[in-house]
């Protein structure tokens, strides 16, 4: 039997084992050990076995993960620099495949955290150097094999091989081919690394994870980048900041994610910004801000190509102009067109830099460790200018075409309200789905898809019966619901009210909840909804998957959040199967309802009222809530222009708008009487089709929100015979052939003169003759 071996001179080898039988093999072998590959010529008499396995063969100074070169076929080493003396040959394939796992294994190294050397084995190298550490004694004082003892040893290797990943020396706990293609993180429980499509599973078995993980929806990735930046800064204070539990730890794992954490002014702005608030939904206004920070940076860094600096070194008025070409960019700036992509964004970003340079002097005043300055009495100069500059030319250079490219596109796109049968559609969906929820709840109350359904169910429901911003009801708390707000002494209150009003306060329950601004916010919940609620109530006190914890009241399953009303409302807005579905939103239905009031003939203190339950004062619902402008320009600026035109102001002297009335036929066909050659009549049925035009494009007609007319009906219509239509062309012939339209004493005098016109008004005579020309 012989033992033979190809290896390469780089550090990737592959191990060829060859196992022979043959008599003629055998004596080749006993000749001339030196020959490194024999050929198995003879296939009838011969049997092979090859076993081919990858072994990374450390150099001393060599890292894991190091790049592999391609292995020189011509340079072989001898067969005991390989492998030690002591090993035996194996004799058949498993225990080939033994060994070599037990020699890969045996040259396995690790990395100790306190003498920071690769050592390979790593208990016994603790016990005799480092026993006097307190993790050290620790696990000593544990019987050897026991779980205690391995759970320390194991935190302490995931320690040491941490800081080399740091280093950028990538040890993962699990070693086989190290692919420079595959991403690696540090759980962030264990510190142990591993490849990013395999953290979530780790996650789930970590051996300290129920010590520190919490319920809701786990972010292993934004925790383990959080990890990494907050350990990059070990000089400063990031770790204790409230930004990085809340804001950091949900925020999408990429590059801008990492500037972000990784700059120390960036994180003071976000903690700044969380200070000022109290919600726990404002952590995610807070990340998007901070997101925008950090894309600057990167715009920053590469403009200047130097990728090493921070949000602090930009604060200086000699980089103003590149700031100034930064923001441009990050707006999507055409110097061709002047017109911005994103014109928001830019705008946002001189703000931000006005409040990161009054964050930056403050710290500087305080001389916070996090930020270190050479001569910090010259640095708050230069930002004291940095700032001048942005008050006084920010207006001029950005701000100023981004603020009208916003108006444009605000004129631009069109309003659109939803359909009203759309909206009747999709109450009555909403209804089936929560009956369908309640049913199965009532059968099984441990059915969490029926529960997570219901909630969503009725939250969309709440929001649709009072037109409330998503956030006033998804973020209402059981507490809210549970208190009585009603007077304690309503007799005179109730004596005022009709009848009908004193019923509908039996049939409304009424909370009040904390809106925008911290602004009391009311919400009625009729009958039907408050029954979905008290089952979702009574289903949380008798089950178990809704902790304790959770304040909400459209609670999420095993969570300790709410549940998204914007998202509750789109997907059932495309599972009704709604003509148009993209128009069902609460700012549409708040529009709607508020538009609906303006037909009304509110007072002042009913306008008041209504506009403090909508959650916005008088003068909001006066400017933004209003008629649409389309159809308040047409049909109700019109009327005086008409009579600016006439000049019959006098007559309506006293009159709003809507007293006064105006025939449109007769108005019309007088504003079409010219003599010019290129002005064509509009007839009766040309404004119906313009009319239905505009109700396609603006749908706030007849589908969407009743809006009665004050003008008259037109008269009756009908076709025209042969006969009638020869009088006419016949007697009108003159105006035909010189293209004239006839005034309307004309079109009344044929009309005695003939009885077949007696149906037709003098309008239709005109316009049937300016037809026979046109």
């Amino acid at each position: 039997m012989m033992l033979s071996a190809a290896i390469a001179s780089d550090d990737s080898v592959s191990v060829m084992f060859i196992l022979a039988d043959t008599q003629q093999e055998e004596h080749a072998s006993n000749a001339d050990e030196s020959s490194s590959l024999q050929t198995v010529s003879n296939a009838s008499s011969a049997r092979a076995i090859h076993i081919i396995s990858d072994v990374q063969l450390k150099k001393p100074n060599s890292r894991p993960g190091d790049k592999l070169e391609k292995s020189d076929e011509n340079s072989f080493q001898p067969i005991s620099e390989v492998f030690p003396q002591d090993l035996e040959v194996p004799s058949n394939s498993q225990s080939v495949k033994a060994t070599l796992h037990k020699l890969r294994w045996k040259k396995k190294k690790t990395y100790c955290k306190f003498c920071n050397e690769s050592v390979t084995n790593f208990e016994r190298h603790l016990q005799r150097n480092h026993a006097e550490c307190k993790e050290v004694i620790e696990f000593l004082s544990f019987p050897k094999r026991s779980q205690e003892r391995k759970t320390i040893i194991t935190l302490l290797r995931n320690s040491g091989h941490f800081d080399e990943f740091l280093r950028g020396n990538v040890l993962p706990v699990y070693r086989g081919n190290i692919s420079k293609s595959l991403e690696y993180y540090p759980c962030s429980h264990c510190k142990g690394v591993f490849a990013k499509t395999y953290l979530s599973r780790h996650t789930r078995k970590c051996v300290i994870k129920g010590i520190t993980d919490g319920l809701g929806r786990k972010k292993h990735l934004a925790k383990s980048q959080t990890l990494i930046a907050c350990s990059l800064q070990r000089n400063s204070n990031i770790q204790k900041l409230r930004v990085v539990e809340e804001v950091f730890n949900i925020m999408k794992v990429d590059e801008i994610s990492l500037v972000a954490k990784t700059d120390v002014l960036i994180a003071q702005f976000g903690e700044n910004y969380l200070k000022k608030h109290k919600r726990q939904q404002m952590a995610t206004v807070c990340s998007n801000k901070i997101r925008e920070l950090a894309r600057f940076l990167i715009q920053f860094r590469e403009i200047t190509n130097n990728s090493s600096c921070s949000l602090m070194d930009t604060l200086n008025p000699v980089f103003f102009d590149t700031v100034i070409e930064c923001a441009k960019k990050l707006g999507g700036y055409d110097p061709v067109t002047k017109m911005y992509r994103a014109p928001s964004l830019s705008t946002h970003i001189g703000t931000s830099l006005k409040q990161s340079s009054e964050i930056l002097i403050r710290l500087l005043l305080k001389e916070d460790a996090s930020v270190k300055c050479n001569d910090k009495e010259k640095k708050i100069k230069e930002i004291k200018r940095f700032k001048d500059l942005i008050n006084s030319q920010w207006t001029t250079e950005i701000a100023s075409l981004a603020i009208k490219n916003l108006n444009e596109k605000k004129w631009e796109k069109p309003t659109i309200l939803p359909l009203t049968r759309d909206i009747l559609k999709f109450k009555e969906f909403l209804i089936t789905v929560a009956n369908r929820s309640v049913a199965t709840l009532r059968e099984n109350s441990n059915n969490v898809k029926a529960f997570k359904e219901l909630v969503e169910a009725s939250l969309a429901l709440t929001v649709l019966y009072n037109r409330r911003r998503i956030g006033d009801v998804q973020y209402a708390t059981l507490q809210n619901y549970t208190s009585n707000f009603s007077t304690i002494n309503q007799e005179e209150c109730i004596s005022a009210l009709s009848e009908s009003e004193k019923v509908l306060t039996k049939h409304y329950k009424r909370i009040v909840t904390g809106g925008k601004g911290s602004r009391a916010v009311v919400i009625l919940f009729p009958i039907q909804i408050r029954e979905y609620i008290d089952l979702i109530i009574d289903t949380r006190n008798k089950t178990n998957y809704v902790p304790d914890k959770n304040p909400y009241l459209f609670c999420c399953p095993d969570s300790l959040k709410w549940v998204r009303a914007d998202t509750a409302i789109r997907k059932f807005a495309l599972k009704a199967k709604l003509e148009q579905p993209q128009h069902i939103s609460s700012n549409k239905l708040r529009k709607q309802i508020a538009t609906v009031m303006q037909i009304l003939n509110m007072n002042k203190e009913e306008t008041e009222q209504f506009a403090q339950f909508m959650g916005h004062t008088e003068k909001t619902h006066n400017e933004f809530y209003k008629l649409p402008q389309d159809v308040y320009q047409t049909a109700k600026i019109s009327k005086l222009l008409i009579m600016m035109d006439k000049g019959t102001g006098k007559k309506y002297k006293g009159k709003s708008l809507d007293e006064i009335q105006i025939d449109p036929d007769t108005e019309l066909a007088e504003l079409g009487n010219s003599d010019s050659e290129d002005e064509a009549v509009p007839t009766t049925k040309d404004v119906l089709l313009e009319e239905n035009l505009l109700s396609n494009t603006s749908p706030r007609k007849e589908n969407n929100i009743a809006i009665e007319s004050t003008s008259k009906k037109s008269g009756g219509r009908g076709r025209w015979s042969a006969e009638q239509k020869s009088v006419v062309t016949q007697y009108f012939k003159g105006h035909i052939k010189s293209k004239k339209a006839p005034k309307k004493e004309e079109c009344e005098k044929l009309k005695k003169l003939h009885g077949l016109l007696k149906d037709k008004d003098w309008v239709q005579i005109k316009t049937l003759v300016y037809n026979s020309y046109r």
